[in-house]
């Protein structure tokens, strides 16, 4: 068996054990479930091409459609640990939002115009140049939309729990090393398959962290016992006082 085959039946037998935990932990992020399926059919979807047809204009449609599809759903994926660690909009200074999808656009489209201006892709491969600009694109806008993310919770003074904080790192990990092969690869400092395997191998290892947060289970927050609700009490000398508001029916003041 060959490093390429090896990277790509790893891959595949990660991503089908991810769905299953996805599937079994019932995440709170449904989107970034999807995403979980999705990646998975595009990975058996390419292998199934590169086997059965050796179709190499039909490999390269496929993988540049399931790039585009999958950076929007990416995209939806970073909305839903928005509301979840960023609570609610009603919650955030008004305008939070706003504030923040204009930072994003005003470094984004910058980058992406200069990248495209003066980093295009020009390796001797003609055909898969249009595949590495694309792939360039998407995954810069969407690495920067998680960087930003990241330091504008930091900012707002915002704590992140486990599983939202390990799912944008495993993408930020993840599209940061294939956007590094990637480049690399159309200016030609590496080759093709050599970018194609740091890609590989660098998702094997946010699978492997994806898989990690998905078995650990968070803490939920235990019901307080009368016992210890009288502890407190006494601890802060409400005790009494709670007792005549019952009694009396008058609301604390």
């Amino acid at each position: 068996m060959t490093l390429d085959w090896f990277l790509w039946i790893a891959m595949a037998v990660g991503q089908s054990t991810l769905s299953v935990l996805a599937l079994r932990a019932r995440l709170k992020y449904t989107w970034f479930a999807r995403y979980i399926y999705f990646a998975t059919a595009k990975t058996f979807t390419l292998m199934a091409i590169a086997v059965f047809t050796r179709d190499l204009n039909l490999y390269i449609a496929a993988n540049s459609t399931g790039s585009v599809i999958g950076a929007l759903i990416v995209l939806a994926v970073i909305g839903s640990i928005w509301r979840q660690v960023f609570r609610s909009e009603a919650e955030l200074e008004p305008g939070t939002l706003t504030r923040f999808r204009t930072l994003v656009l005003a470094i984004v489209c910058p980058l992406c115009a200069v990248l495209i201006g003066f980093f295009r892709a020009h390796s001797s491969h003609n055909y898969f140049n249009p595949i590495l600009n694309l792939e360039t694109i998407v995954l810069s806008a969407t690495s920067v939309t998680l960087a930003l993310m990241i330091f504008y919770a930091k900012h707002l003074g915002i704590s992140w729990r486990a599983k939202p904080a390990v799912i944008v790192g495993g993408f930020l990990w993840c599209f940061g090393m294939n956007w590094l092969a990637i480049f690399m690869a159309g200016q030609e400092a590496v080759s093709i398959s050599t970018a194609q395997r740091i890609g590989q191998a660098a998702y094997l290892v946010t699978l492997a962290l994806w898989g990690g947060a998905l078995l650990r289970r968070e803490r939920v927050p235990r019901k307080t016992t009368n016992e210890k609700y009288d502890q407190i009490l006494r601890e802060f000398e409400l005790r009494e006082i709670c007792s005549t508001s019952l009694r009396t029916g008058q609301p604390l003041a």
